[in-house]
């Protein structure tokens, strides 16, 4: 029983290791992607993000990475694809809802921003961004209540500051 014990005890701190290693990896590949778009150089960018998501496929954040530079590169197509792709691996990747809304604006369908950035709030509920953002697409639509998600935006930022 003991022996058991110690096998279950040194895989689980292995199982550990390995995870903190890839967590590791995956932020090392979120910045380095992020430092060429910095660069201004997207298609570095992009062939970083492509190694990063041959690598892990199943993480959200680097089809985020990617779908940001696809925007930068104008592919908005492209951008919503992994955007929709990094929602379905994480539902609750709030930013993933709210770069999808604004590729989505870009695009002039503000019916669909709205309903991702109104996502965007119910998972972050005090991300003046996406209050400012929706506001914007709330203004366009028509809708008068866009000026108080303006003006919420604005609070919340003001208290940060």
């Amino acid at each position: 029983m003991k022996k058991f014990l110690g096998a279950l005890l040194l895989l689980i701190l292995c199982q550990c290791f390995s995870a903190q290693v890839f967590a590791d990896e995956i932020s090392d590949y979120a910045y380095q992607i992020l430092d060429l778009q910095y660069q201004k150089k997207s298609s570095q960018a992009l062939a970083k993000a492509n190694e990063a998501i041959k690598k892990y496929p199943n993480n959200s954040e680097l089809y985020l990475h990617r779908a940001i530079v696809y925007d930068d590169l104008n592919q908005k197509r492209a951008a919503l694809t992994d955007l929709d792709k990094a929602i379905s691996l994480d539902p609750k990747n709030s930013d993933a809802y709210y770069w999808r809304g604004a590729v989505k604006m870009d695009m002039n369908s503000p019916q669909s921003a709205y309903k991702d950035f109104t996502t965007c709030l119910q998972l972050k509920p005090n991300s003046s961004s996406c209050y400012s953002m929706r506001g914007l697409v709330r203004i366009e639509l028509g809708d008068e209540g866009g000026m108080k998600d303006l003006e919420k935006g604005n609070a919340i930022m003001d208290e940060y500051n």
